[in-house]
């Protein structure tokens, strides 16, 4: 018997089938729709389905900035307990998010992708500092 049954007992209460989320989830944040309230804007990743994920394949002219967005990347999912899909081949880094739970693309993983994003601004930018100073 669970506690909540338990509970309505002792309270004389009559037990009913219900969500078993209705009493820890406010009302406000349970959906009825499959539908998610996030989406990709203005971005170069892709949303691709079955399940619903995001991609998004990066660049680099050279190993050692490749080899510091692996290792940025890397310890963003150590600290954050999110973790990605990465590929390497040669000099092409693909990047695959999704929340594995519900199988869909979250806020967090939405979160996931700008952090990616960021590095990869860095990356352009030492780049494109090193070739200036050269």
């Amino acid at each position: 018997m669970k506690l909540n049954e338990l509970m309505h007992r002792y309270l004389g209460e009559q037990v009913s089938e219900r969500d078993p989320l209705q009493n820890i989830v406010p009302q406000d944040l349970i959906m009825e729709s499959n539908e998610l309230p996030v989406e990709v804007i203005e971005s170069k990743w892709e949303i691709k389905g079955s399940p619903e994920r995001m991609i998004r394949v990066f660049h680099f002219n050279d190993l050692t900035t490749r080899n510091w967005f692996l290792a940025e990347v890397l310890e963003n999912e150590k600290s954050n307990h999110h973790f990605g899909k990465i590929l390497v081949e040669g000099m092409d880094v693909k990047v695959e998010v999704q929340t594995h739970d519900i199988n869909r693309v979250t806020e967090l993983d939405q979160e996931y992708a700008a952090y990616c994003d960021d590095i990869w601004g860095d990356v352009e930018f030492i780049g494109r500092t090193q070739a200036w100073e050269t």
